[in-house]
């Protein structure tokens, strides 16, 4: 008995934690919210000792799916650090140069500030979104030219992650396999030319892709090319009226 009761209070304390979470996320991210109230409701109900097995089964799942699979107590306590914002603001200015020569621009709205800083060779940006009311991390991520590598991490007000995306772990056919097969097969250096576009697809993280715009005077020749196998899905030609 004793140590039943001991599992009744654990569960309640439980509730207590996903009651938390959902408030803390449910403002800006709906399917949490969900997932996390279909579970609130089911602690809700009258406890039997019949019931316990019920509820470690049907709420923990639920939990894990709330969180796709990532490590909900992971913290990242960074806040914002306003004092280089607020130098460039008495200048007038948004941007400024690093020591590097990388260049860091500042992007303000209600919500959020966002900090970008571009390397100085132009191909690769870090990107980091705080949250305005109290400077906290809000988003981290970084790209080539506009598309995603790495990780996309995405945290609520109070450090905590509630996504993340491994873009180089859904691309087994990486960066580097398609900069060399382009230049290969397309005479395009994807690390010195300017005339492409580049982008990558996950709406089927079974199936990913990359889509790949190339510039030849009015005409685009888009090539879309698996992200999985780095074989060619298609290639199509558009031409552009002057």
């Amino acid at each position: 008995m004793l140590v039943l009761l001991s599992v009744v209070r654990d569960y309640t304390h439980r509730v207590s934690e996903v009651r938390d979470f959902g408030q803390h996320s449910a403002e800006d991210y709906g399917q949490q919210e969900v997932a996390m109230g279909n579970c609130e409701k089911k602690f809700d109900m009258k406890i039997t000792l019949k019931m316990i097995p019920i509820f470690l089964i049907g709420c923990m799942s639920g939990h894990v799916y709330a969180q796709s699979g990532i490590d909900s107590m992971k913290k990242k306590m960074e806040k914002f650090d306003l004092t280089r914002l607020n130098q460039l603001k008495k200048k007038h200015k948004t941007e400024d140069t690093l020591a590097d020569g990388s260049i860091v621009k500042y992007i303000e709205n209600a919500d959020i500030i966002q900090e970008s800083v571009i390397e100085p060779n132009g191909l690769f940006q870090t990107h980091k979104q705080y949250f305005r009311e109290n400077l906290m991390l809000k988003r981290e991520e970084r790209k080539f030219y506009d598309m995603p590598i790495g990780k996309v991490i995405d945290y609520n007000r109070t450090g905590k992650i509630i996504s993340e995306i491994d873009y180089d772990a859904l691309f087994p056919y990486s960066l580097t396999n398609l900069t060399k097969d382009v230049l290969q097969n397309y005479q395009v250096d994807l690390l010195k030319d300017k005339n492409f576009g580049i982008q990558r697809h996950i709406e089927d993280k079974t199936n990913p892709y990359y889509e790949l715009h190339l510039y030849n005077g009015n005409v685009i020749h888009v090539v879309l090319i698996s992200g999985t196998t780095g074989k060619i899905i298609s290639e199509t030609y558009t031409t552009l009226k002057k």
